[in-house]
């Protein structure tokens, strides 16, 4: 595990499996534009024994999101050199964003989240957000649209006191799962969002699946090289097994 701030990133930790130092990362962290504080529920934390298991910087809603895409396709970039295996990124924030993957279209989004989205989708990285504000008064559990999750296969925990309820849960998700593959209809390299659905006809389950993926983008062959080039589902076979 590693932790990564989308601010003051020298308190983070590199990959370790030395909880002690993932532990003292997590208690460095401190709220952007205000005094330092406990960890947030560290006391509960203690209380339960329980293990940190990440951070992030409370980026509030609205605010400029350059940190947050930064450091996630940071991370991306990172674990996409692991082909195979589903990799996990817990974003432990309140930032949200009011933008489904299909709808990106401007320049600008496209540089920022399609790029993010899309350096996700090839490292095989879902996203499970926790929001750290708990319990709001007049607020709808529709008002926000968690899109790093949605588009990643992951899921997002708030509007609860006890976030840490979710934990097990996701380790289940990330611990069995199934790997797809199709031949898309839509050949085509345009580099824009195209929306997935699975169906299962067994009643009482629940799938949680990536909702779409970005097409890859037109690229122009390299002078001198030879032999085929494997069609991008062949691709998607053979570094998708461990």
């Amino acid at each position: 595990t590693a932790v990564v701030y989308t601010s003051a990133r020298r308190q983070g930790q590199e990959f370790t499996t030395d909880r002690a130092r993932l532990a003292a990362a997590v208690d460095r962290f401190v709220p952007r534009g205000g005094p330092p504080a406990p960890t947030p529920f560290a006391a509960e934390r203690t209380a339960a024994g329980g293990v940190p298991l990440g951070s992030g910087n409370a980026t509030c809603p609205g605010a400029g999101a350059r940190p947050v895409i930064q450091a996630m396709q940071n991370a991306a970039n990172v674990l996409r050199e692991w082909p195979g295996l589903r990799k996990t990124l817990v974003f432990i924030s309140p930032f949200t964003v009011e933008l489904r993957p299909d709808a990106i279209e401007t320049a600008e989004d496209i540089r920022g989240y399609g790029a993010v989205l899309a350096a996700m989708q090839e490292a095989n990285l879902s996203v499970y957000q926790y929001d750290p504000r708990g319990l709001e008064v007049g607020v709808s559990l529709a008002d926000d649209l968690m899109m790093f999750s949605d588009a990643t296969g992951g899921r997002t925990t708030r509007m609860t006191n006890a976030p840490w309820d979710d934990v097990p849960q996701m380790f289940r998700e990330n611990s069995s799962y199934y790997l797809l593959g199709f031949q898309p209809t839509d050949s085509r390299r345009d580099g824009r969002f195209r929306s997935i659905e699975v169906r299962v006809n067994r009643p009482g389950l629940t799938v949680r699946t990536r909702n779409g993926y970005y097409a890859r983008v037109e690229e122009r062959a390299e002078r001198g090289s030879r032999g085929a080039v494997p069609s991008v589902l062949d691709a998607a076979i053979v570094g998708g097994l461990p």
